[in-house]
């Protein structure tokens, strides 16, 4: 039940300029001007329940995290100001422009003393290259490397439509910004924002922000750990996130804000052909690839977002909730989502008993893009959804197969319906469209060779547009796959609403909608949400969102419209208690915050900068040193280059690697050759884990010298696969060098390495392990890694490019250099009596130079490494396993055994850890009983030095046991190392 207040006094007397106090037991306001002399930071330390910071007019070059005190029901603390008080998170930097037209007209430069994840310019957002995803090398294509991306655009777009794009260099510390036009930076308002959010409210609950703007920030407001928290009434933007629901936000209300991403750019999707795809391709594909207007993440469920305005945005409300056991009864409903970039409403992951319902979605690429649902029953109803590309976007699978009911919608999309992206495996089985209208030029429309749908759809109303072919095309597919026997497909130019031009939505009199639905409780046999009232219940029941009768919808509501509103401090009930989804790791009241710490700013660039700033010298030199085409070539260097040695399918010299989520197979085939050429190695996919399979071989060289590769390629999925070249010296990866994309027939790709300080090669062959691939099969032969003759010991940055030829490879049989040079020992610091840990002390290698029977896991954009260090060790001990943090994901990293044991009174675990930056790795048990998790129990984090950990449990049901080394994934950790030494799992001594 919702509660309302009783009417109370707030006694003041002003005590200082800086609060208005009464005493200790009545709630105090302090009152903040922006030139101080308190800042927000010290009024929300003190603040206790009940009282205020309020906001004076003016612009408050800060940023704030609750995160000592807690508010009570009834008496929240609360952040609050008219619409001029901003809170501004932009961070000082010195800028200082230099023309580099050198590298491409336009472009400048300025060295930067901190990493900046935002860029605004002039209060607009600025589209960003991301530096990992396009720095030299990196690609193996001038064209999608940054001096490239700079120069001609994407895809050779130019940077019209972008207007301006700017990229922070990780290697040289330099920011980068060139304008469509030529504009000196140096003449706009330039802001630089860490990545912050602006408020974060994190292991304190209900906390109240209204009223506010909040601007320049990596995230506006950043809920986690937090029961009952509101953000209301705000203005949010430009910041690149908006308004985040993050782990273990427990029934938290986001309502009445208005967010945008105010954009420089062209984000209109119509307004460049299919969408500005200029600014698209530069953000999806050489960028951070998303932003949004409010998302959940891993929240705890019970969260209320409604009545929002989310606009000019790249993305409006998504749910990227991961974990199954979270994010449960969200409600999201009666928001106003328009001119968005990609996609409107976006649930993934997580939906138990969610519900998105009467929302409106205007000039998306996507109205209403539903991701992999991981649990359900997740419900869609009532939302409206037109002028976009598509109306609703089926994309991918997800192996648990919950229930998604989508009913009772009205879509106006220029192309589908609905439609079906990355949908393989068994399909969408459990889907059910019922009661819908849509207007589109194609009832059904298929990307990237989905299967055909296979979901329960019924008594939907589909009216054509346009004179589109597919039109015919889509009704006889869901013909064909019994879909909509009793649907109406509906010729172009009938009148079905009132005004499809304006829009009006409102049913006509003779509306081919009326009486064309169902009483969907009588179908399934249960009522959905939102189908109580009776005319759901009846014979006749209307397609769509509006029943006839029913007018448009004001969308967001007026406050004084609603009856039931929660007064904020007011919901959850007063006898209300957090609940925490996601486990904590740290044995605290908190998981942590993004960052907040403000030395962290410059500690994610501590050591020595990696590279110097391009300069005109050095980009004549690399011109001068790349590999002319006839160059003389010396021995070929791999092992087994043509595959003649094997015994059945067994290849000498090569690896092909599984995990979890494949059964790739390795055959050497005689068939499918290139011509001239006896067999080729034939890799038939199987599985389905993301990211790239690969098949490998390692050979160490002489430094000083230059290389060349060359190989052939094919698949019968075009673009399935590549070669991949990595490139080290010692330990330290220097580039990864990419060849052309595989086709239908073969290609041969040539890579050159001119990085001169080069000792250690990888020859990769990469391959798509998706379900598009999951089947088919992907071919590589005739390779050579050969010296360049004359090459000399000048060293230049490493450069690649791909070519397609036909003559074969000649063959010369030089073995590899033996990789198995790590020398290790059973030195120990713990008594190993009873451990039950297998390589426990990582003595025994593997041909990666990893730790045998300890598993990396590694997600679609993490590369992290696990390899035996003999030389950063503890005392007394053989030697250590280092991971190298490579790539950003979500939650923590982790390197895994798993052993099933039943354990006969108290366990012990230890170990011993350390890293480059103190707190980021820990190492973690996971007791269950069979399928079913008892507890979690993690030792206390690392330090910068070694440093031994340990913990004990019990349970007699324990019969399955996981040792987990867990680590941050994260920008701030990336290219930083962690240890973990020595390890021991066994009975506790008494």
């Amino acid at each position: 039940m919702m509660h309302k207040p009783a009417f109370r006094h707030l006694f003041s007397l002003m005590i200082t300029v800086t609060f208005l106090c009464v005493s200790q037991s009545h709630a105090r306001v302090f009152e903040l001007t922006a030139d101080g002399p308190m800042t927000i930071q010290q009024a929300a330390d003190q603040a206790q329940a009940g009282d205020v910071i309020q906001l004076a007019p003016g612009v408050y070059k800060q940023r704030v995290a609750f995160t000592k005190n807690s508010g009570e029901f009834g008496k929240p603390i609360t952040l609050q100001g008219p619409a001029d008080a901003i809170l501004d998170g932009a961070m000082p930097m010195d800028i200082k422009w230099e023309d580099v037209s050198f590298i491409t007209k336009g472009l400048y430069r300025t060295p930067i003393t901190w990493r900046p994840w935002y860029v605004t310019a002039n209060n607009q957002h600025i589209t960003q290259f991301y530096y990992k995803r396009v720095k030299i090398g990196s690609t193996g294509n001038k064209n999608t490397e940054w001096p490239g991306l700079f120069e001609k655009g994407p895809s050779g777009r130019t940077l019209k439509g972008a207007e301006a794009i700017a990229m922070v260099n990780d290697d040289e510390r330099m920011l980068y910004m060139r304008y469509a036009d030529n504009t000196n930076p140096a003449t706009q308002d330039i802001q630089l924002s860490p990545k912050f959010p602006n408020v974060l409210v994190d292991g304190v609950h209900r906390i109240v922000i209204r009223g506010i703007t909040v601007r320049n920030g990596w995230c506006g407001v950043y809920l986690k750990n937090t029961l009952g928290s509101f953000v209301e009434d705000c203005k949010i933007g430009p910041t690149q996130h908006g308004i985040q629901l993050a782990e273990n936000a427990d029934r938290c209300t986001v309502r009445f804000n208005d967010i945008t991403l105010n954009p420089l750019a062209h984000i209109d999707p119509k307004g460049d052909g299919r969408g500005n795809w200029t600014n698209w391709l530069a953000t999806k594909t050489h960028g951070y690839w998303d932003h949004f207007g409010i998302s959940f993440a891993d929240s705890t469920g019970g969260n209320l977002v409604h009545d929002n305005h989310v606009h000019d945005h790249w993305g409006g409300i998504e749910d990227h909730s991961k974990n199954a056991d979270t994010n449960d009864g969200s409600l999201i409903h009666h928001n106003l989502v328009e001119n968005i970039a990609d996609d409107g409403l976006e649930p993934e992951g997580s939906q138990p008993n969610c519900q998105w319902y009467d929302n409106v979605v205007r000039n998306a690429i996507c109205g209403f893009r539903i991701k992999p649902v991981k649990k359900g029953p997740m419900y869609i109803y009532r939302n409206i959804i037109y002028d976009c590309g598509e109306g609703f976007r089926n994309f991918s699978t997800s192996p648990s197969k919950p229930d998604v009911y989508v009913y009772q919608n009205t879509t106006f999309a220029r192309r589908s319906a609905y439609s079906s992206n990355s949908v393989f495996d068994d399909g969408l089985k459990n889907y059910h469209y019922y009661n819908n209208l849509f207007f589109g030029s194609n009832p059904w429309s298929n990307a990237k060779k989905s299967k055909l749908p296979n979901w329960h759809g019924d008594y939907n109303v589909f009216v054509r547009t346009g004179d589109s072919s597919d039109w015919d095309k889509g009704i006889e597919i869901l013909k064909q796959q019994g879909l909509d026997p009793n649907s109406k497909f509906i010729k172009a130019g009938t009148v079905v609403v009132k005004d499809l031009a304006k829009p009006n939505f409102e049913l006509t009199s003779q509306s081919a909608a009326r009486n064309a639905g169902t009483n969907i409780s009588k179908l399934i046999g249960k009522t959905l949400p939102g189908l109580e009232d009776a005319k759901y219940q009846s014979a006749n029941v209307d397609a769509g969102t509006l029943s006839f009768g029913q007018s448009m919808p004001k969308v967001p509501r007026n406050r004084n419209d609603i009856s039931d509103l929660a007064e904020a401090g007011y919901f959850p009930a007063a006898d209300a208690k957090w609940r925490r989804a996601i486990p904590d790791e740290k044995g605290s009241n908190t998981t942590g915050s993004p960052m907040k710490v403000a030395n962290e700013i410059s500690r994610y660039w501590e050591g020595k900068v990696k590279a110097q700033p391009l300069s005109q010298a050095s980009m004549k030199q690399k011109e001068a040193v790349e590999i002319a085409d006839d160059v003389k070539l010396g021995e070929n260097l791999i092992e087994n280059p043509q595959f003649a040695q094997h015994t059945g399918d067994k290849v000498p010299g090569w690896k092909l690697y599984n995990n979890g989520g494949t059964k790739h197979t390795l055959h050497v085939d005689t068939n499918q050759v290139p011509k001239g050429v006896a067999q080729s190695a034939r890799i038939d996919m199987q599985g389905t884990a993301g990211g790239l399979g690969q098949f490998l071989q390692r050979i160490y060289v002489k430094p000083g010298k230059k290389y060349r590769f060359t190989g052939y390629l094919m698949s019968n999925v075009p673009g399935a696969g590549l070669y991949q070249i990595k490139i080290y010296n010692g330990k330290q990866e220097l580039a990864r060098l990419s060849s052309v994309k595989s086709s239908g027939s073969w290609k041969k790709a040539v890579v050159d390495i001119t990085d001169t300080n080069v000792n250690k090669i990888e020859i990769i062959g990469r391959f798509k392990q998706t379900g598009q691939t999951s089947g088919k099969s992907m071919w590589f032969a005739d390779m050579s890694l050969a010296q360049v003759i004359g090459s000399g010991s000048s060293s230049s940055a490493s450069t690649s490019k791909a070519s397609v030829a036909s003559t074969p490879t000649a063959v010369a049989k030089t073995p590899a250099i033996d990789p198995s040079s790590i020398e290790t020992s059973t030195d120990t610091a713990t008594p190993q009596e009873g451990n039950l840990l297998e390589n426990a002390l990582f003595a025994d290698v593997d041909g990666k130079g990893a730790a045998e029977k300890w598993k990396m896991v590694n997600g679609k954009n993490t590369h992290h490494t696990a390899v035996v260090d003999t030389e950063e060790k503890p005392e007394g001990v053989g030697q250590s396993v280092r991971i190298h943090i490579d790539g950003e994901g979500k939650g923590q990293g982790q390197m895994f055994q798993r052993l099933y044991h039943q354990p006969q009174g108290k366990m012990k675990f230890s170990c011993y850890l350390k890293g480059d930056i103190a707190g980021i790795a820990f190492v973690q048990i996971k007791i269950f009983n069979g399928k079913k998790e008892l507890k979690r129990i993690s030792a206390p984090r690392n330090t910068t030095d070694w440093k031994k950990v340990s913990v004990e449990f019990e349970n007699p049901n324990i019969n399955k046991i996981e040792v987990i080394a867990r680590f941050k994934q994260s920008g701030y950790v990336q290219g930083k190392n962690i240890y973990f030494a020595d390890m021991y799992l066994g009975p506790a001594s008494e």
